[in-house]
């Protein structure tokens, strides 16, 4: 089973309409918007990561769902941890919310422990930022045992260029036992000159559970 897994989209990290007049960002938002739609329609899991502020919270805080409704859901209702609003976050079902206060996301055991109840193989990658929490999560993600493919067009800063995806994939494969570096790949879509909803189709019916 695969899941898509969106690491700092948050408010905290300026993923809000004043610092979308920076034209990558928006490009950005929009393609996660588009992916967002085609994972949910599938019905592929999301989960959704965000960067906490280590003097209110452990790191190893998470809501998995809403039990009762005095327990708000802590990516719409909390100032320091409000997801972005453009990622419409899904309460019915509940798309589950993990806190971290390292750059890797799976320093929360309680995403690693998700996951595997799930019986989730293989994560989609996107967030921010490419060259710290979004690199060191696709290192925990295969040291925990899962594949990655990393979502090119979904993920902020951008790279520049196609050297500097691969100079990315080296350092995430260099971090890694050596048994385990062909299972991180950096998926690249939109060579071809298509509508970018129609590359996401085809994307992601290439990946169907």
């Amino acid at each position: 089973m695969r899941a898509l897994l969106v690491v700092d989209v948050d408010l905290a990290n300026d993923w809000h309409h004043k610092f979308f007049v920076i034209k990558e960002k928006r490009r950005v938002a929009r393609a996660l918007k588009e992916a967002l739609a085609q994972t949910r329609s599938q019905g592929i899991p999301v989960a959704f990561v965000i960067f906490a502020d280590d003097r209110k919270f452990s790191g190893q805080e998470a809501q998995i769902k809403i039990e009762e409704e005095r327990k708000p859901c802590i990516g719409c209702s909390r100032a320091e941890t409000r997801l972005a609003p453009f990622l419409r976050h899904r309460h019915h079902p509940f798309e589950p919310m993990f806190m971290k206060t390292k750059w890797d996301a799976f320093s929360n055991q309680m995403l690693l422990r998700h996951f595997l109840s799930l019986g989730v193989r293989e994560i989609m990658l996107a967030g921010c930022f490419t060259s710290s929490c979004v690199k060191e999560t696709a290192t925990g993600a295969v040291k925990n045992g899962f594949s990655v493919t990393l979502l090119r067009r979904c993920v902020y800063r951008p790279f520049a260029d196609k050297h500097q995806e691969e100079n990315w994939l080296e350092e995430v494969k260099r971090s890694i036992p050596h048994d385990s570096a062909n299972a991180v790949s950096v998926r690249i879509w939109g060579t071809v000159k298509k509508p970018l909803a129609k590359r996401l189709r085809d994307l992601f019916q290439g990946m169907r559970p």
